[in-house]
């Protein structure tokens, strides 16, 4: 999760598309490219933390590196799987340090993963002189919206883990050390 804020950072640099001594399009392509890593990691995250049910089949997963092939594969063996984004706040019910909202909206969909994984992949190859051109300014638009998605579905999320009774909550930036980090929760019956 370290590495993905890293390349968030990256994203950002690149987002304004007016780097010195970089074109508009070198900049696009850049974003895209770490976008596309980023989501290649959520995937790959994913793939880790349900590590125990892809274990027979290692050799076959070893070799992805499509996000989608792989998301596809975990979500067979646990529909849960992908990161569920909250809001952890103070609590103010007595005995209880905090409490957490699932967030509704504005976050990166399984839906809307797929299709950014997909669009940032197009743009990485060469434009075909005889092909249609790459329309510059839906990639000016949609990396924004893009990066705020995933940055929302991982900032703090949680996993839900096949055969496991616990939930475990992600912090991308842990308040007291600045690293990302995860804990073990479970629920409380109202």
């Amino acid at each position: 999760m370290d590495e993905v804020t890293q390349r968030f950072s990256v994203v950002d640099n690149f987002s304004n598309f007016q780097i010195p001594g970089i074109s508009e399009t070198v900049a696009i392509e850049s974003a895209c490219l770490q976008l596309r890593k980023i989501l290649e990691l959520i995937s790959l995250g994913s793939l880790i933390a349900n590590k125990k049910q892809f274990e027979e089949k290692k050799d076959k997963i070893r070799k992805y590196y499509h996000a989608n092939r792989i998301l596809n594969d975990i979500e067979q063996a646990n529909k849960h799987f992908y990161p569920a984004p909250v809001k952890v706040q103070k609590s103010q019910k007595q005995g209880v340090n905090h409490h957490i909202d699932f967030v509704e909206e504005g976050y990166l969909t399984r839906k809307k993963f797929e299709k950014a994984y997909d669009k940032c992949g197009k743009i990485m190859h060469a434009t075909n002189p005889l092909g249609s051109s790459t329309d510059l300014n839906y990639y000016k638009t949609n990396i924004r919206i893009w990066k705020e998605e995933a940055k929302l579905l991982i900032h703090e999320h949680t996993i839900v883990l096949l055969n496991n009774p616990n939930i475990y909550l992600i912090r991308m930036v842990c308040p007291s050390s600045g690293k990302s980090h995860g804990y073990v929760i479970s629920k409380i019956e109202k």
